[in-house]
């Protein structure tokens, strides 16, 4: 009878353990949150059991794997000063991923290629079917989508948890369908499949009309565009290929209904801010609105912020305050990871965050590591609509897809 202690003592079977975890990891962003909470804690077991048995530590530094630790034990030390303890043990446990992927993928030092593509590859493809068959449902759903749209809200999914992670993984997609594009079209060996399957991904997403994954997939068909069709074809194909990408655009627009009034409302939005309307029932206007609050909150406690675990409250008596014309109903929390950070930890730790992800943007452009400085580029942006990182989903995919793609270089 083979010994437990004889199966854990073999290194194939820890290495194989790692990466069956990874394989979970991905797998639980469209099916379930207990299994992503499960496979973290497995990859910090087994790449920490990989790593101690044989140490090998890594010579270059892992900014972003210390920064999200540095988060976790500044979050620790705001128990000195939050007056809502049982928030802050919650937040506690809900956090303490930002130290198990970080260490797990620290100790276990050696990502295979090979296996980094099929992570990759799978969490396409399950994204890729996802939108298939959301989009599917949305179009039996049509005229409910399209008044959804008119008051900024979606249709819930049929897969995926719900449309603000499915937005954020969408755009993961289209970066990675980008790249692999882009690095099959210059070796000219591009499969007519990726087009196709690329085609039917774009489609979906206009169909779904989810705002933030619209306007990654504009830039990204912008970049291979630009990039590579009009700097390798003659100047005829160039003029017809600008006319029929415009004549795409223009004709989505005015052909479908949620896409149209998803464009609507995001220029009423817009156009309410600029006129300084009443921003109730306005989306853009009440994250606007949001962050003035927060801000009014932070000025008490410029330097160190009012901790995570307050800071909810302490908004919600500003708001008490000072109702910005809004109805109780639309008063926002903030949604905005920067401004969550500011308010929350401070003028100090907020410059140490942003520097070390100006430091992470800088390594990768000298690596010239394109794919990990794009995936850095999509939650950046991210960070600037949504909590990004104090959201279950996103975080784990900022982690992830991160760490393992910042010493590798290609798809």
């Amino acid at each position: 009878m083979i010994k437990l202690s004889n199966i854990l003592l073999n290194k194939e079977n820890t290495y194989n353990a790692f990466y069956l975890s990874c394989f979970l990891l991905i797998i639980g962003l469209f099916f379930s949150r207990a299994l992503l909470s499960i496979s973290a804690l497995l990859i910090f077991l087994t790449g920490s059991y990989f790593g101690l048995r044989k140490p090998k530590f890594k010579s270059h530094n892992d900014i972003i794997a210390l920064l999200f630790i540095a988060i976790y034990v500044v979050f620790l030390t705001s128990y000195f000063w939050t007056t809502n303890f049982n928030i802050w043990l919650s937040l506690s446990f809900k956090n303490v991923v930002f130290i198990l992927i970080p260490l797990g993928f620290y100790f276990f030092n050696q990502i295979n290629l090979k296996c980094l593509h099929k992570f990759i590859k799978l969490f396409c493809f399950i994204s890729i079917v996802s939108a298939l068959i959301n989009a599917v449902f949305s179009l039996t759903q049509y005229k409910e989508v399209s008044r959804l749209a008119i008051e900024s809200k979606h249709l819930h999914p049929l897969v995926g948890s719900n449309y603000h992670d499915l937005s954020l993984i969408y755009a993961l997609t289209v970066v990675f369908l980008v790249f692999q594009i882009k690095d099959n079209y210059l070796m000219s060996k591009l499969p007519k499949k990726y087009l196709w399957v690329s085609l039917i991904f774009s489609i979906c997403i206009i169909l779904l009309a989810y705002r933030f994954s619209l306007i990654v997939l504009i830039i990204g068909l912008s970049y291979l565009f630009l990039t590579h069709f009009v700097k390798y074809q003659s100047l005829k194909l160039k003029i017809v290929g600008v006319v029929i990408f415009l004549v795409i655009i223009s004709g989505s627009y005015f052909s479908i209904d949620p896409l149209k009034n998803r464009v609507n409302n995001t220029y009423h939005d817009l156009k309410s801010i600029y006129l300084n309307k009443n921003p109730n029932y306005q989306s853009l206007a009440q994250r606007l609105v949001a962050i003035k609050c927060a801000y009014e909150v932070l000025k008490s406690n410029l330097w160190i912020g009012v901790a995570p675990a307050d800071l909810n409250e302490e908004m919600t008596f500003q708001y008490n305050r000072n109702s910005y014309l809004l109805i109780k109903e639309n008063r926002m929390f903030i949604h905005n990871q920067y401004i969550y950070y500011l308010a929350s930890y401070g003028i100090i730790w907020i410059t140490i965050f942003l520097l070390g992800i100006i430091f992470e943007a800088k390594k990768y452009a000298l690596q010239r590591n394109y794919l990990a400085l794009g995936i850095l580029g999509v939650f950046l942006s991210h960070m600037l609509f949504e909590n990004t990182l104090e959201m279950q989903i996103p975080s784990y995919m900022f982690l992830f897809f991160l760490i393992s793609l910042q010493n590798n270089r290609s798809f």
